[in-house]
């Protein structure tokens, strides 16, 4: 099969070869570097890597237990059949039930079971709890497999952000994950399935199952173009990818552009991902920018956005002279901020009028100046 056959009904088998964790003592988060084989497979900075997640082995034995299932009997999947632990592990989603399988389940509950479950599992609280923890609280609910298999949801590809550039690593690609915990109402810890498959389950050697999906976050087609490069936390992962093209054009006799980043974290001493990456192409002049907000190291909250204010005006001259802006991470809070302190600096320091700034922004996007790869 060749390369431009690897999609998302037939993914690439890409083989890990390192993992190096990113985030340092001290760190309340668990960063990662995963370095993944992947052959002849092509990209383009900017493009994300699709991954299919595994589930946890002893979750699924703890599932097919509560049901009285076997995990060798044979199910039926998309007209191959497989073992029903091998189809729960890989081809389902058992962390999040979809509208079918809780309306399914239901019927099967006695009335005052019904009224427990709509008090503490419908409603806002459908997608914060697990296919075992449902079972536990209402073990005596038994499915045969090819009814769980019929009314659970395919297990989803989660897309990250490539670190790095073709050009440069070749066969390697990079990613950066960040581990995903948190409790859930019933006082369990729930832990992200792919960030916990890619950072501790998958082993060196393993293979993982992914495809390139393409995306429209691309480096100015010119290169001689200034960008600035907005990505908290795992968002720096595309400008890793971003820096590394550059370096490799500048090395290649190209005219490249200045670059700009601002990155920002908790802490400098625990937090500040890739840092020796970073300093690298700062050091050899790739890296003309870097301004660092790290919000916990002193007494008051610093954030990128904070950042950008303070260089407002050399920002503006950046914009002025045609510099093309990008933003990566959260989007509910970090890329609203950003994109408000970008249009405060183009009214306040370019004289862009409250009434226009909207329309000004717009035609940046339109232009492809200002792209974001949000999540």
């Amino acid at each position: 099969m060749g390369e431009g056959k690897y999609d998302r009904e037939h993914p690439y088998a890409a083989r890990l070869i390192a993992r190096e964790r990113l985030s340092k003592v001290g760190s309340g988060k668990d960063v990662y570097r995963l370095v993944f084989d992947i052959g002849d497979l092509h990209y383009v900075c900017g493009d994300t890597l699709a991954v299919y997640p595994k589930n946890e082995g002893s979750e699924v034995d703890s599932i097919l237990e509560l049901l009285e299932l076997q995990g060798d009997m044979p199910v039926e999947i998309r007209g191959v059949t497989r073992p029903l632990r091998d189809a729960l592990i890989e081809n389902f989603c058992v962390t999040h039930l979809p509208k079918r399988f809780l309306e399914a389940f239901v019927q099967k509950l006695a009335s005052r079971d019904r009224d427990a479950f709509n008090e503490n599992f419908s409603g806002e609280r459908e997608d914060n709890y697990s296919l075992l923890e449902l079972l536990a609280r209402f073990s005596h609910v038994k499915m045969d497999g090819e009814e769980l298999c019929k009314l659970l949801k395919k297990m989803p590809p989660r897309l990250y952000s490539i670190a790095s550039s073709k050009n440069v690593q070749g066969d390697r690609l990079c990613l950066i994950v960040g581990t995903v915990s948190y409790k859930n109402f019933l006082g369990n810890v729930r832990c992200g399935v792919a960030s916990t498959y890619l950072t501790s389950r998958l082993q060196i050697g393993d293979c993982a199952d992914v495809y390139v999906a393409t995306s429209a976050f691309r480096l100015p087609s010119d290169t001689a173009a200034d960008i600035i490069m907005v990505g908290p936390g795992t968002g720096i992962a595309p400008f890793v990818g971003f820096l590394q093209e550059r370096e490799y054009l500048k090395n290649s006799g190209y005219k490249i552009g200045r670059n700009w980043l601002f990155f920002g974290d908790q802490h400098r001493a625990s937090d500040f991902l890739e840092e020796g990456e970073l300093l690298r192409l700062g050091g050899i002049g790739v890296l003309n920018n870097l301004d660092l907000a790290f919000s916990r190291d002193q007494d008051y909250k610093i954030y990128v956005q904070d950042r950008m204010s303070e260089k407002r005006v050399e920002l503006w001259q950046w914009m002025r002279g045609g510099a093309s802006f990008y933003i990566c991470g959260n989007a509910q809070r970090m890329a609203v901020d950003v994109e408000n302190a970008l249009k405060n600096i183009a009214a306040t320091v370019g004289g862009i009028s409250a009434a226009e700034v909207d329309g000004w922004l717009s035609n940046l996007k339109k232009a492809g100046r200002y792209q974001k790869d949000v999540y």
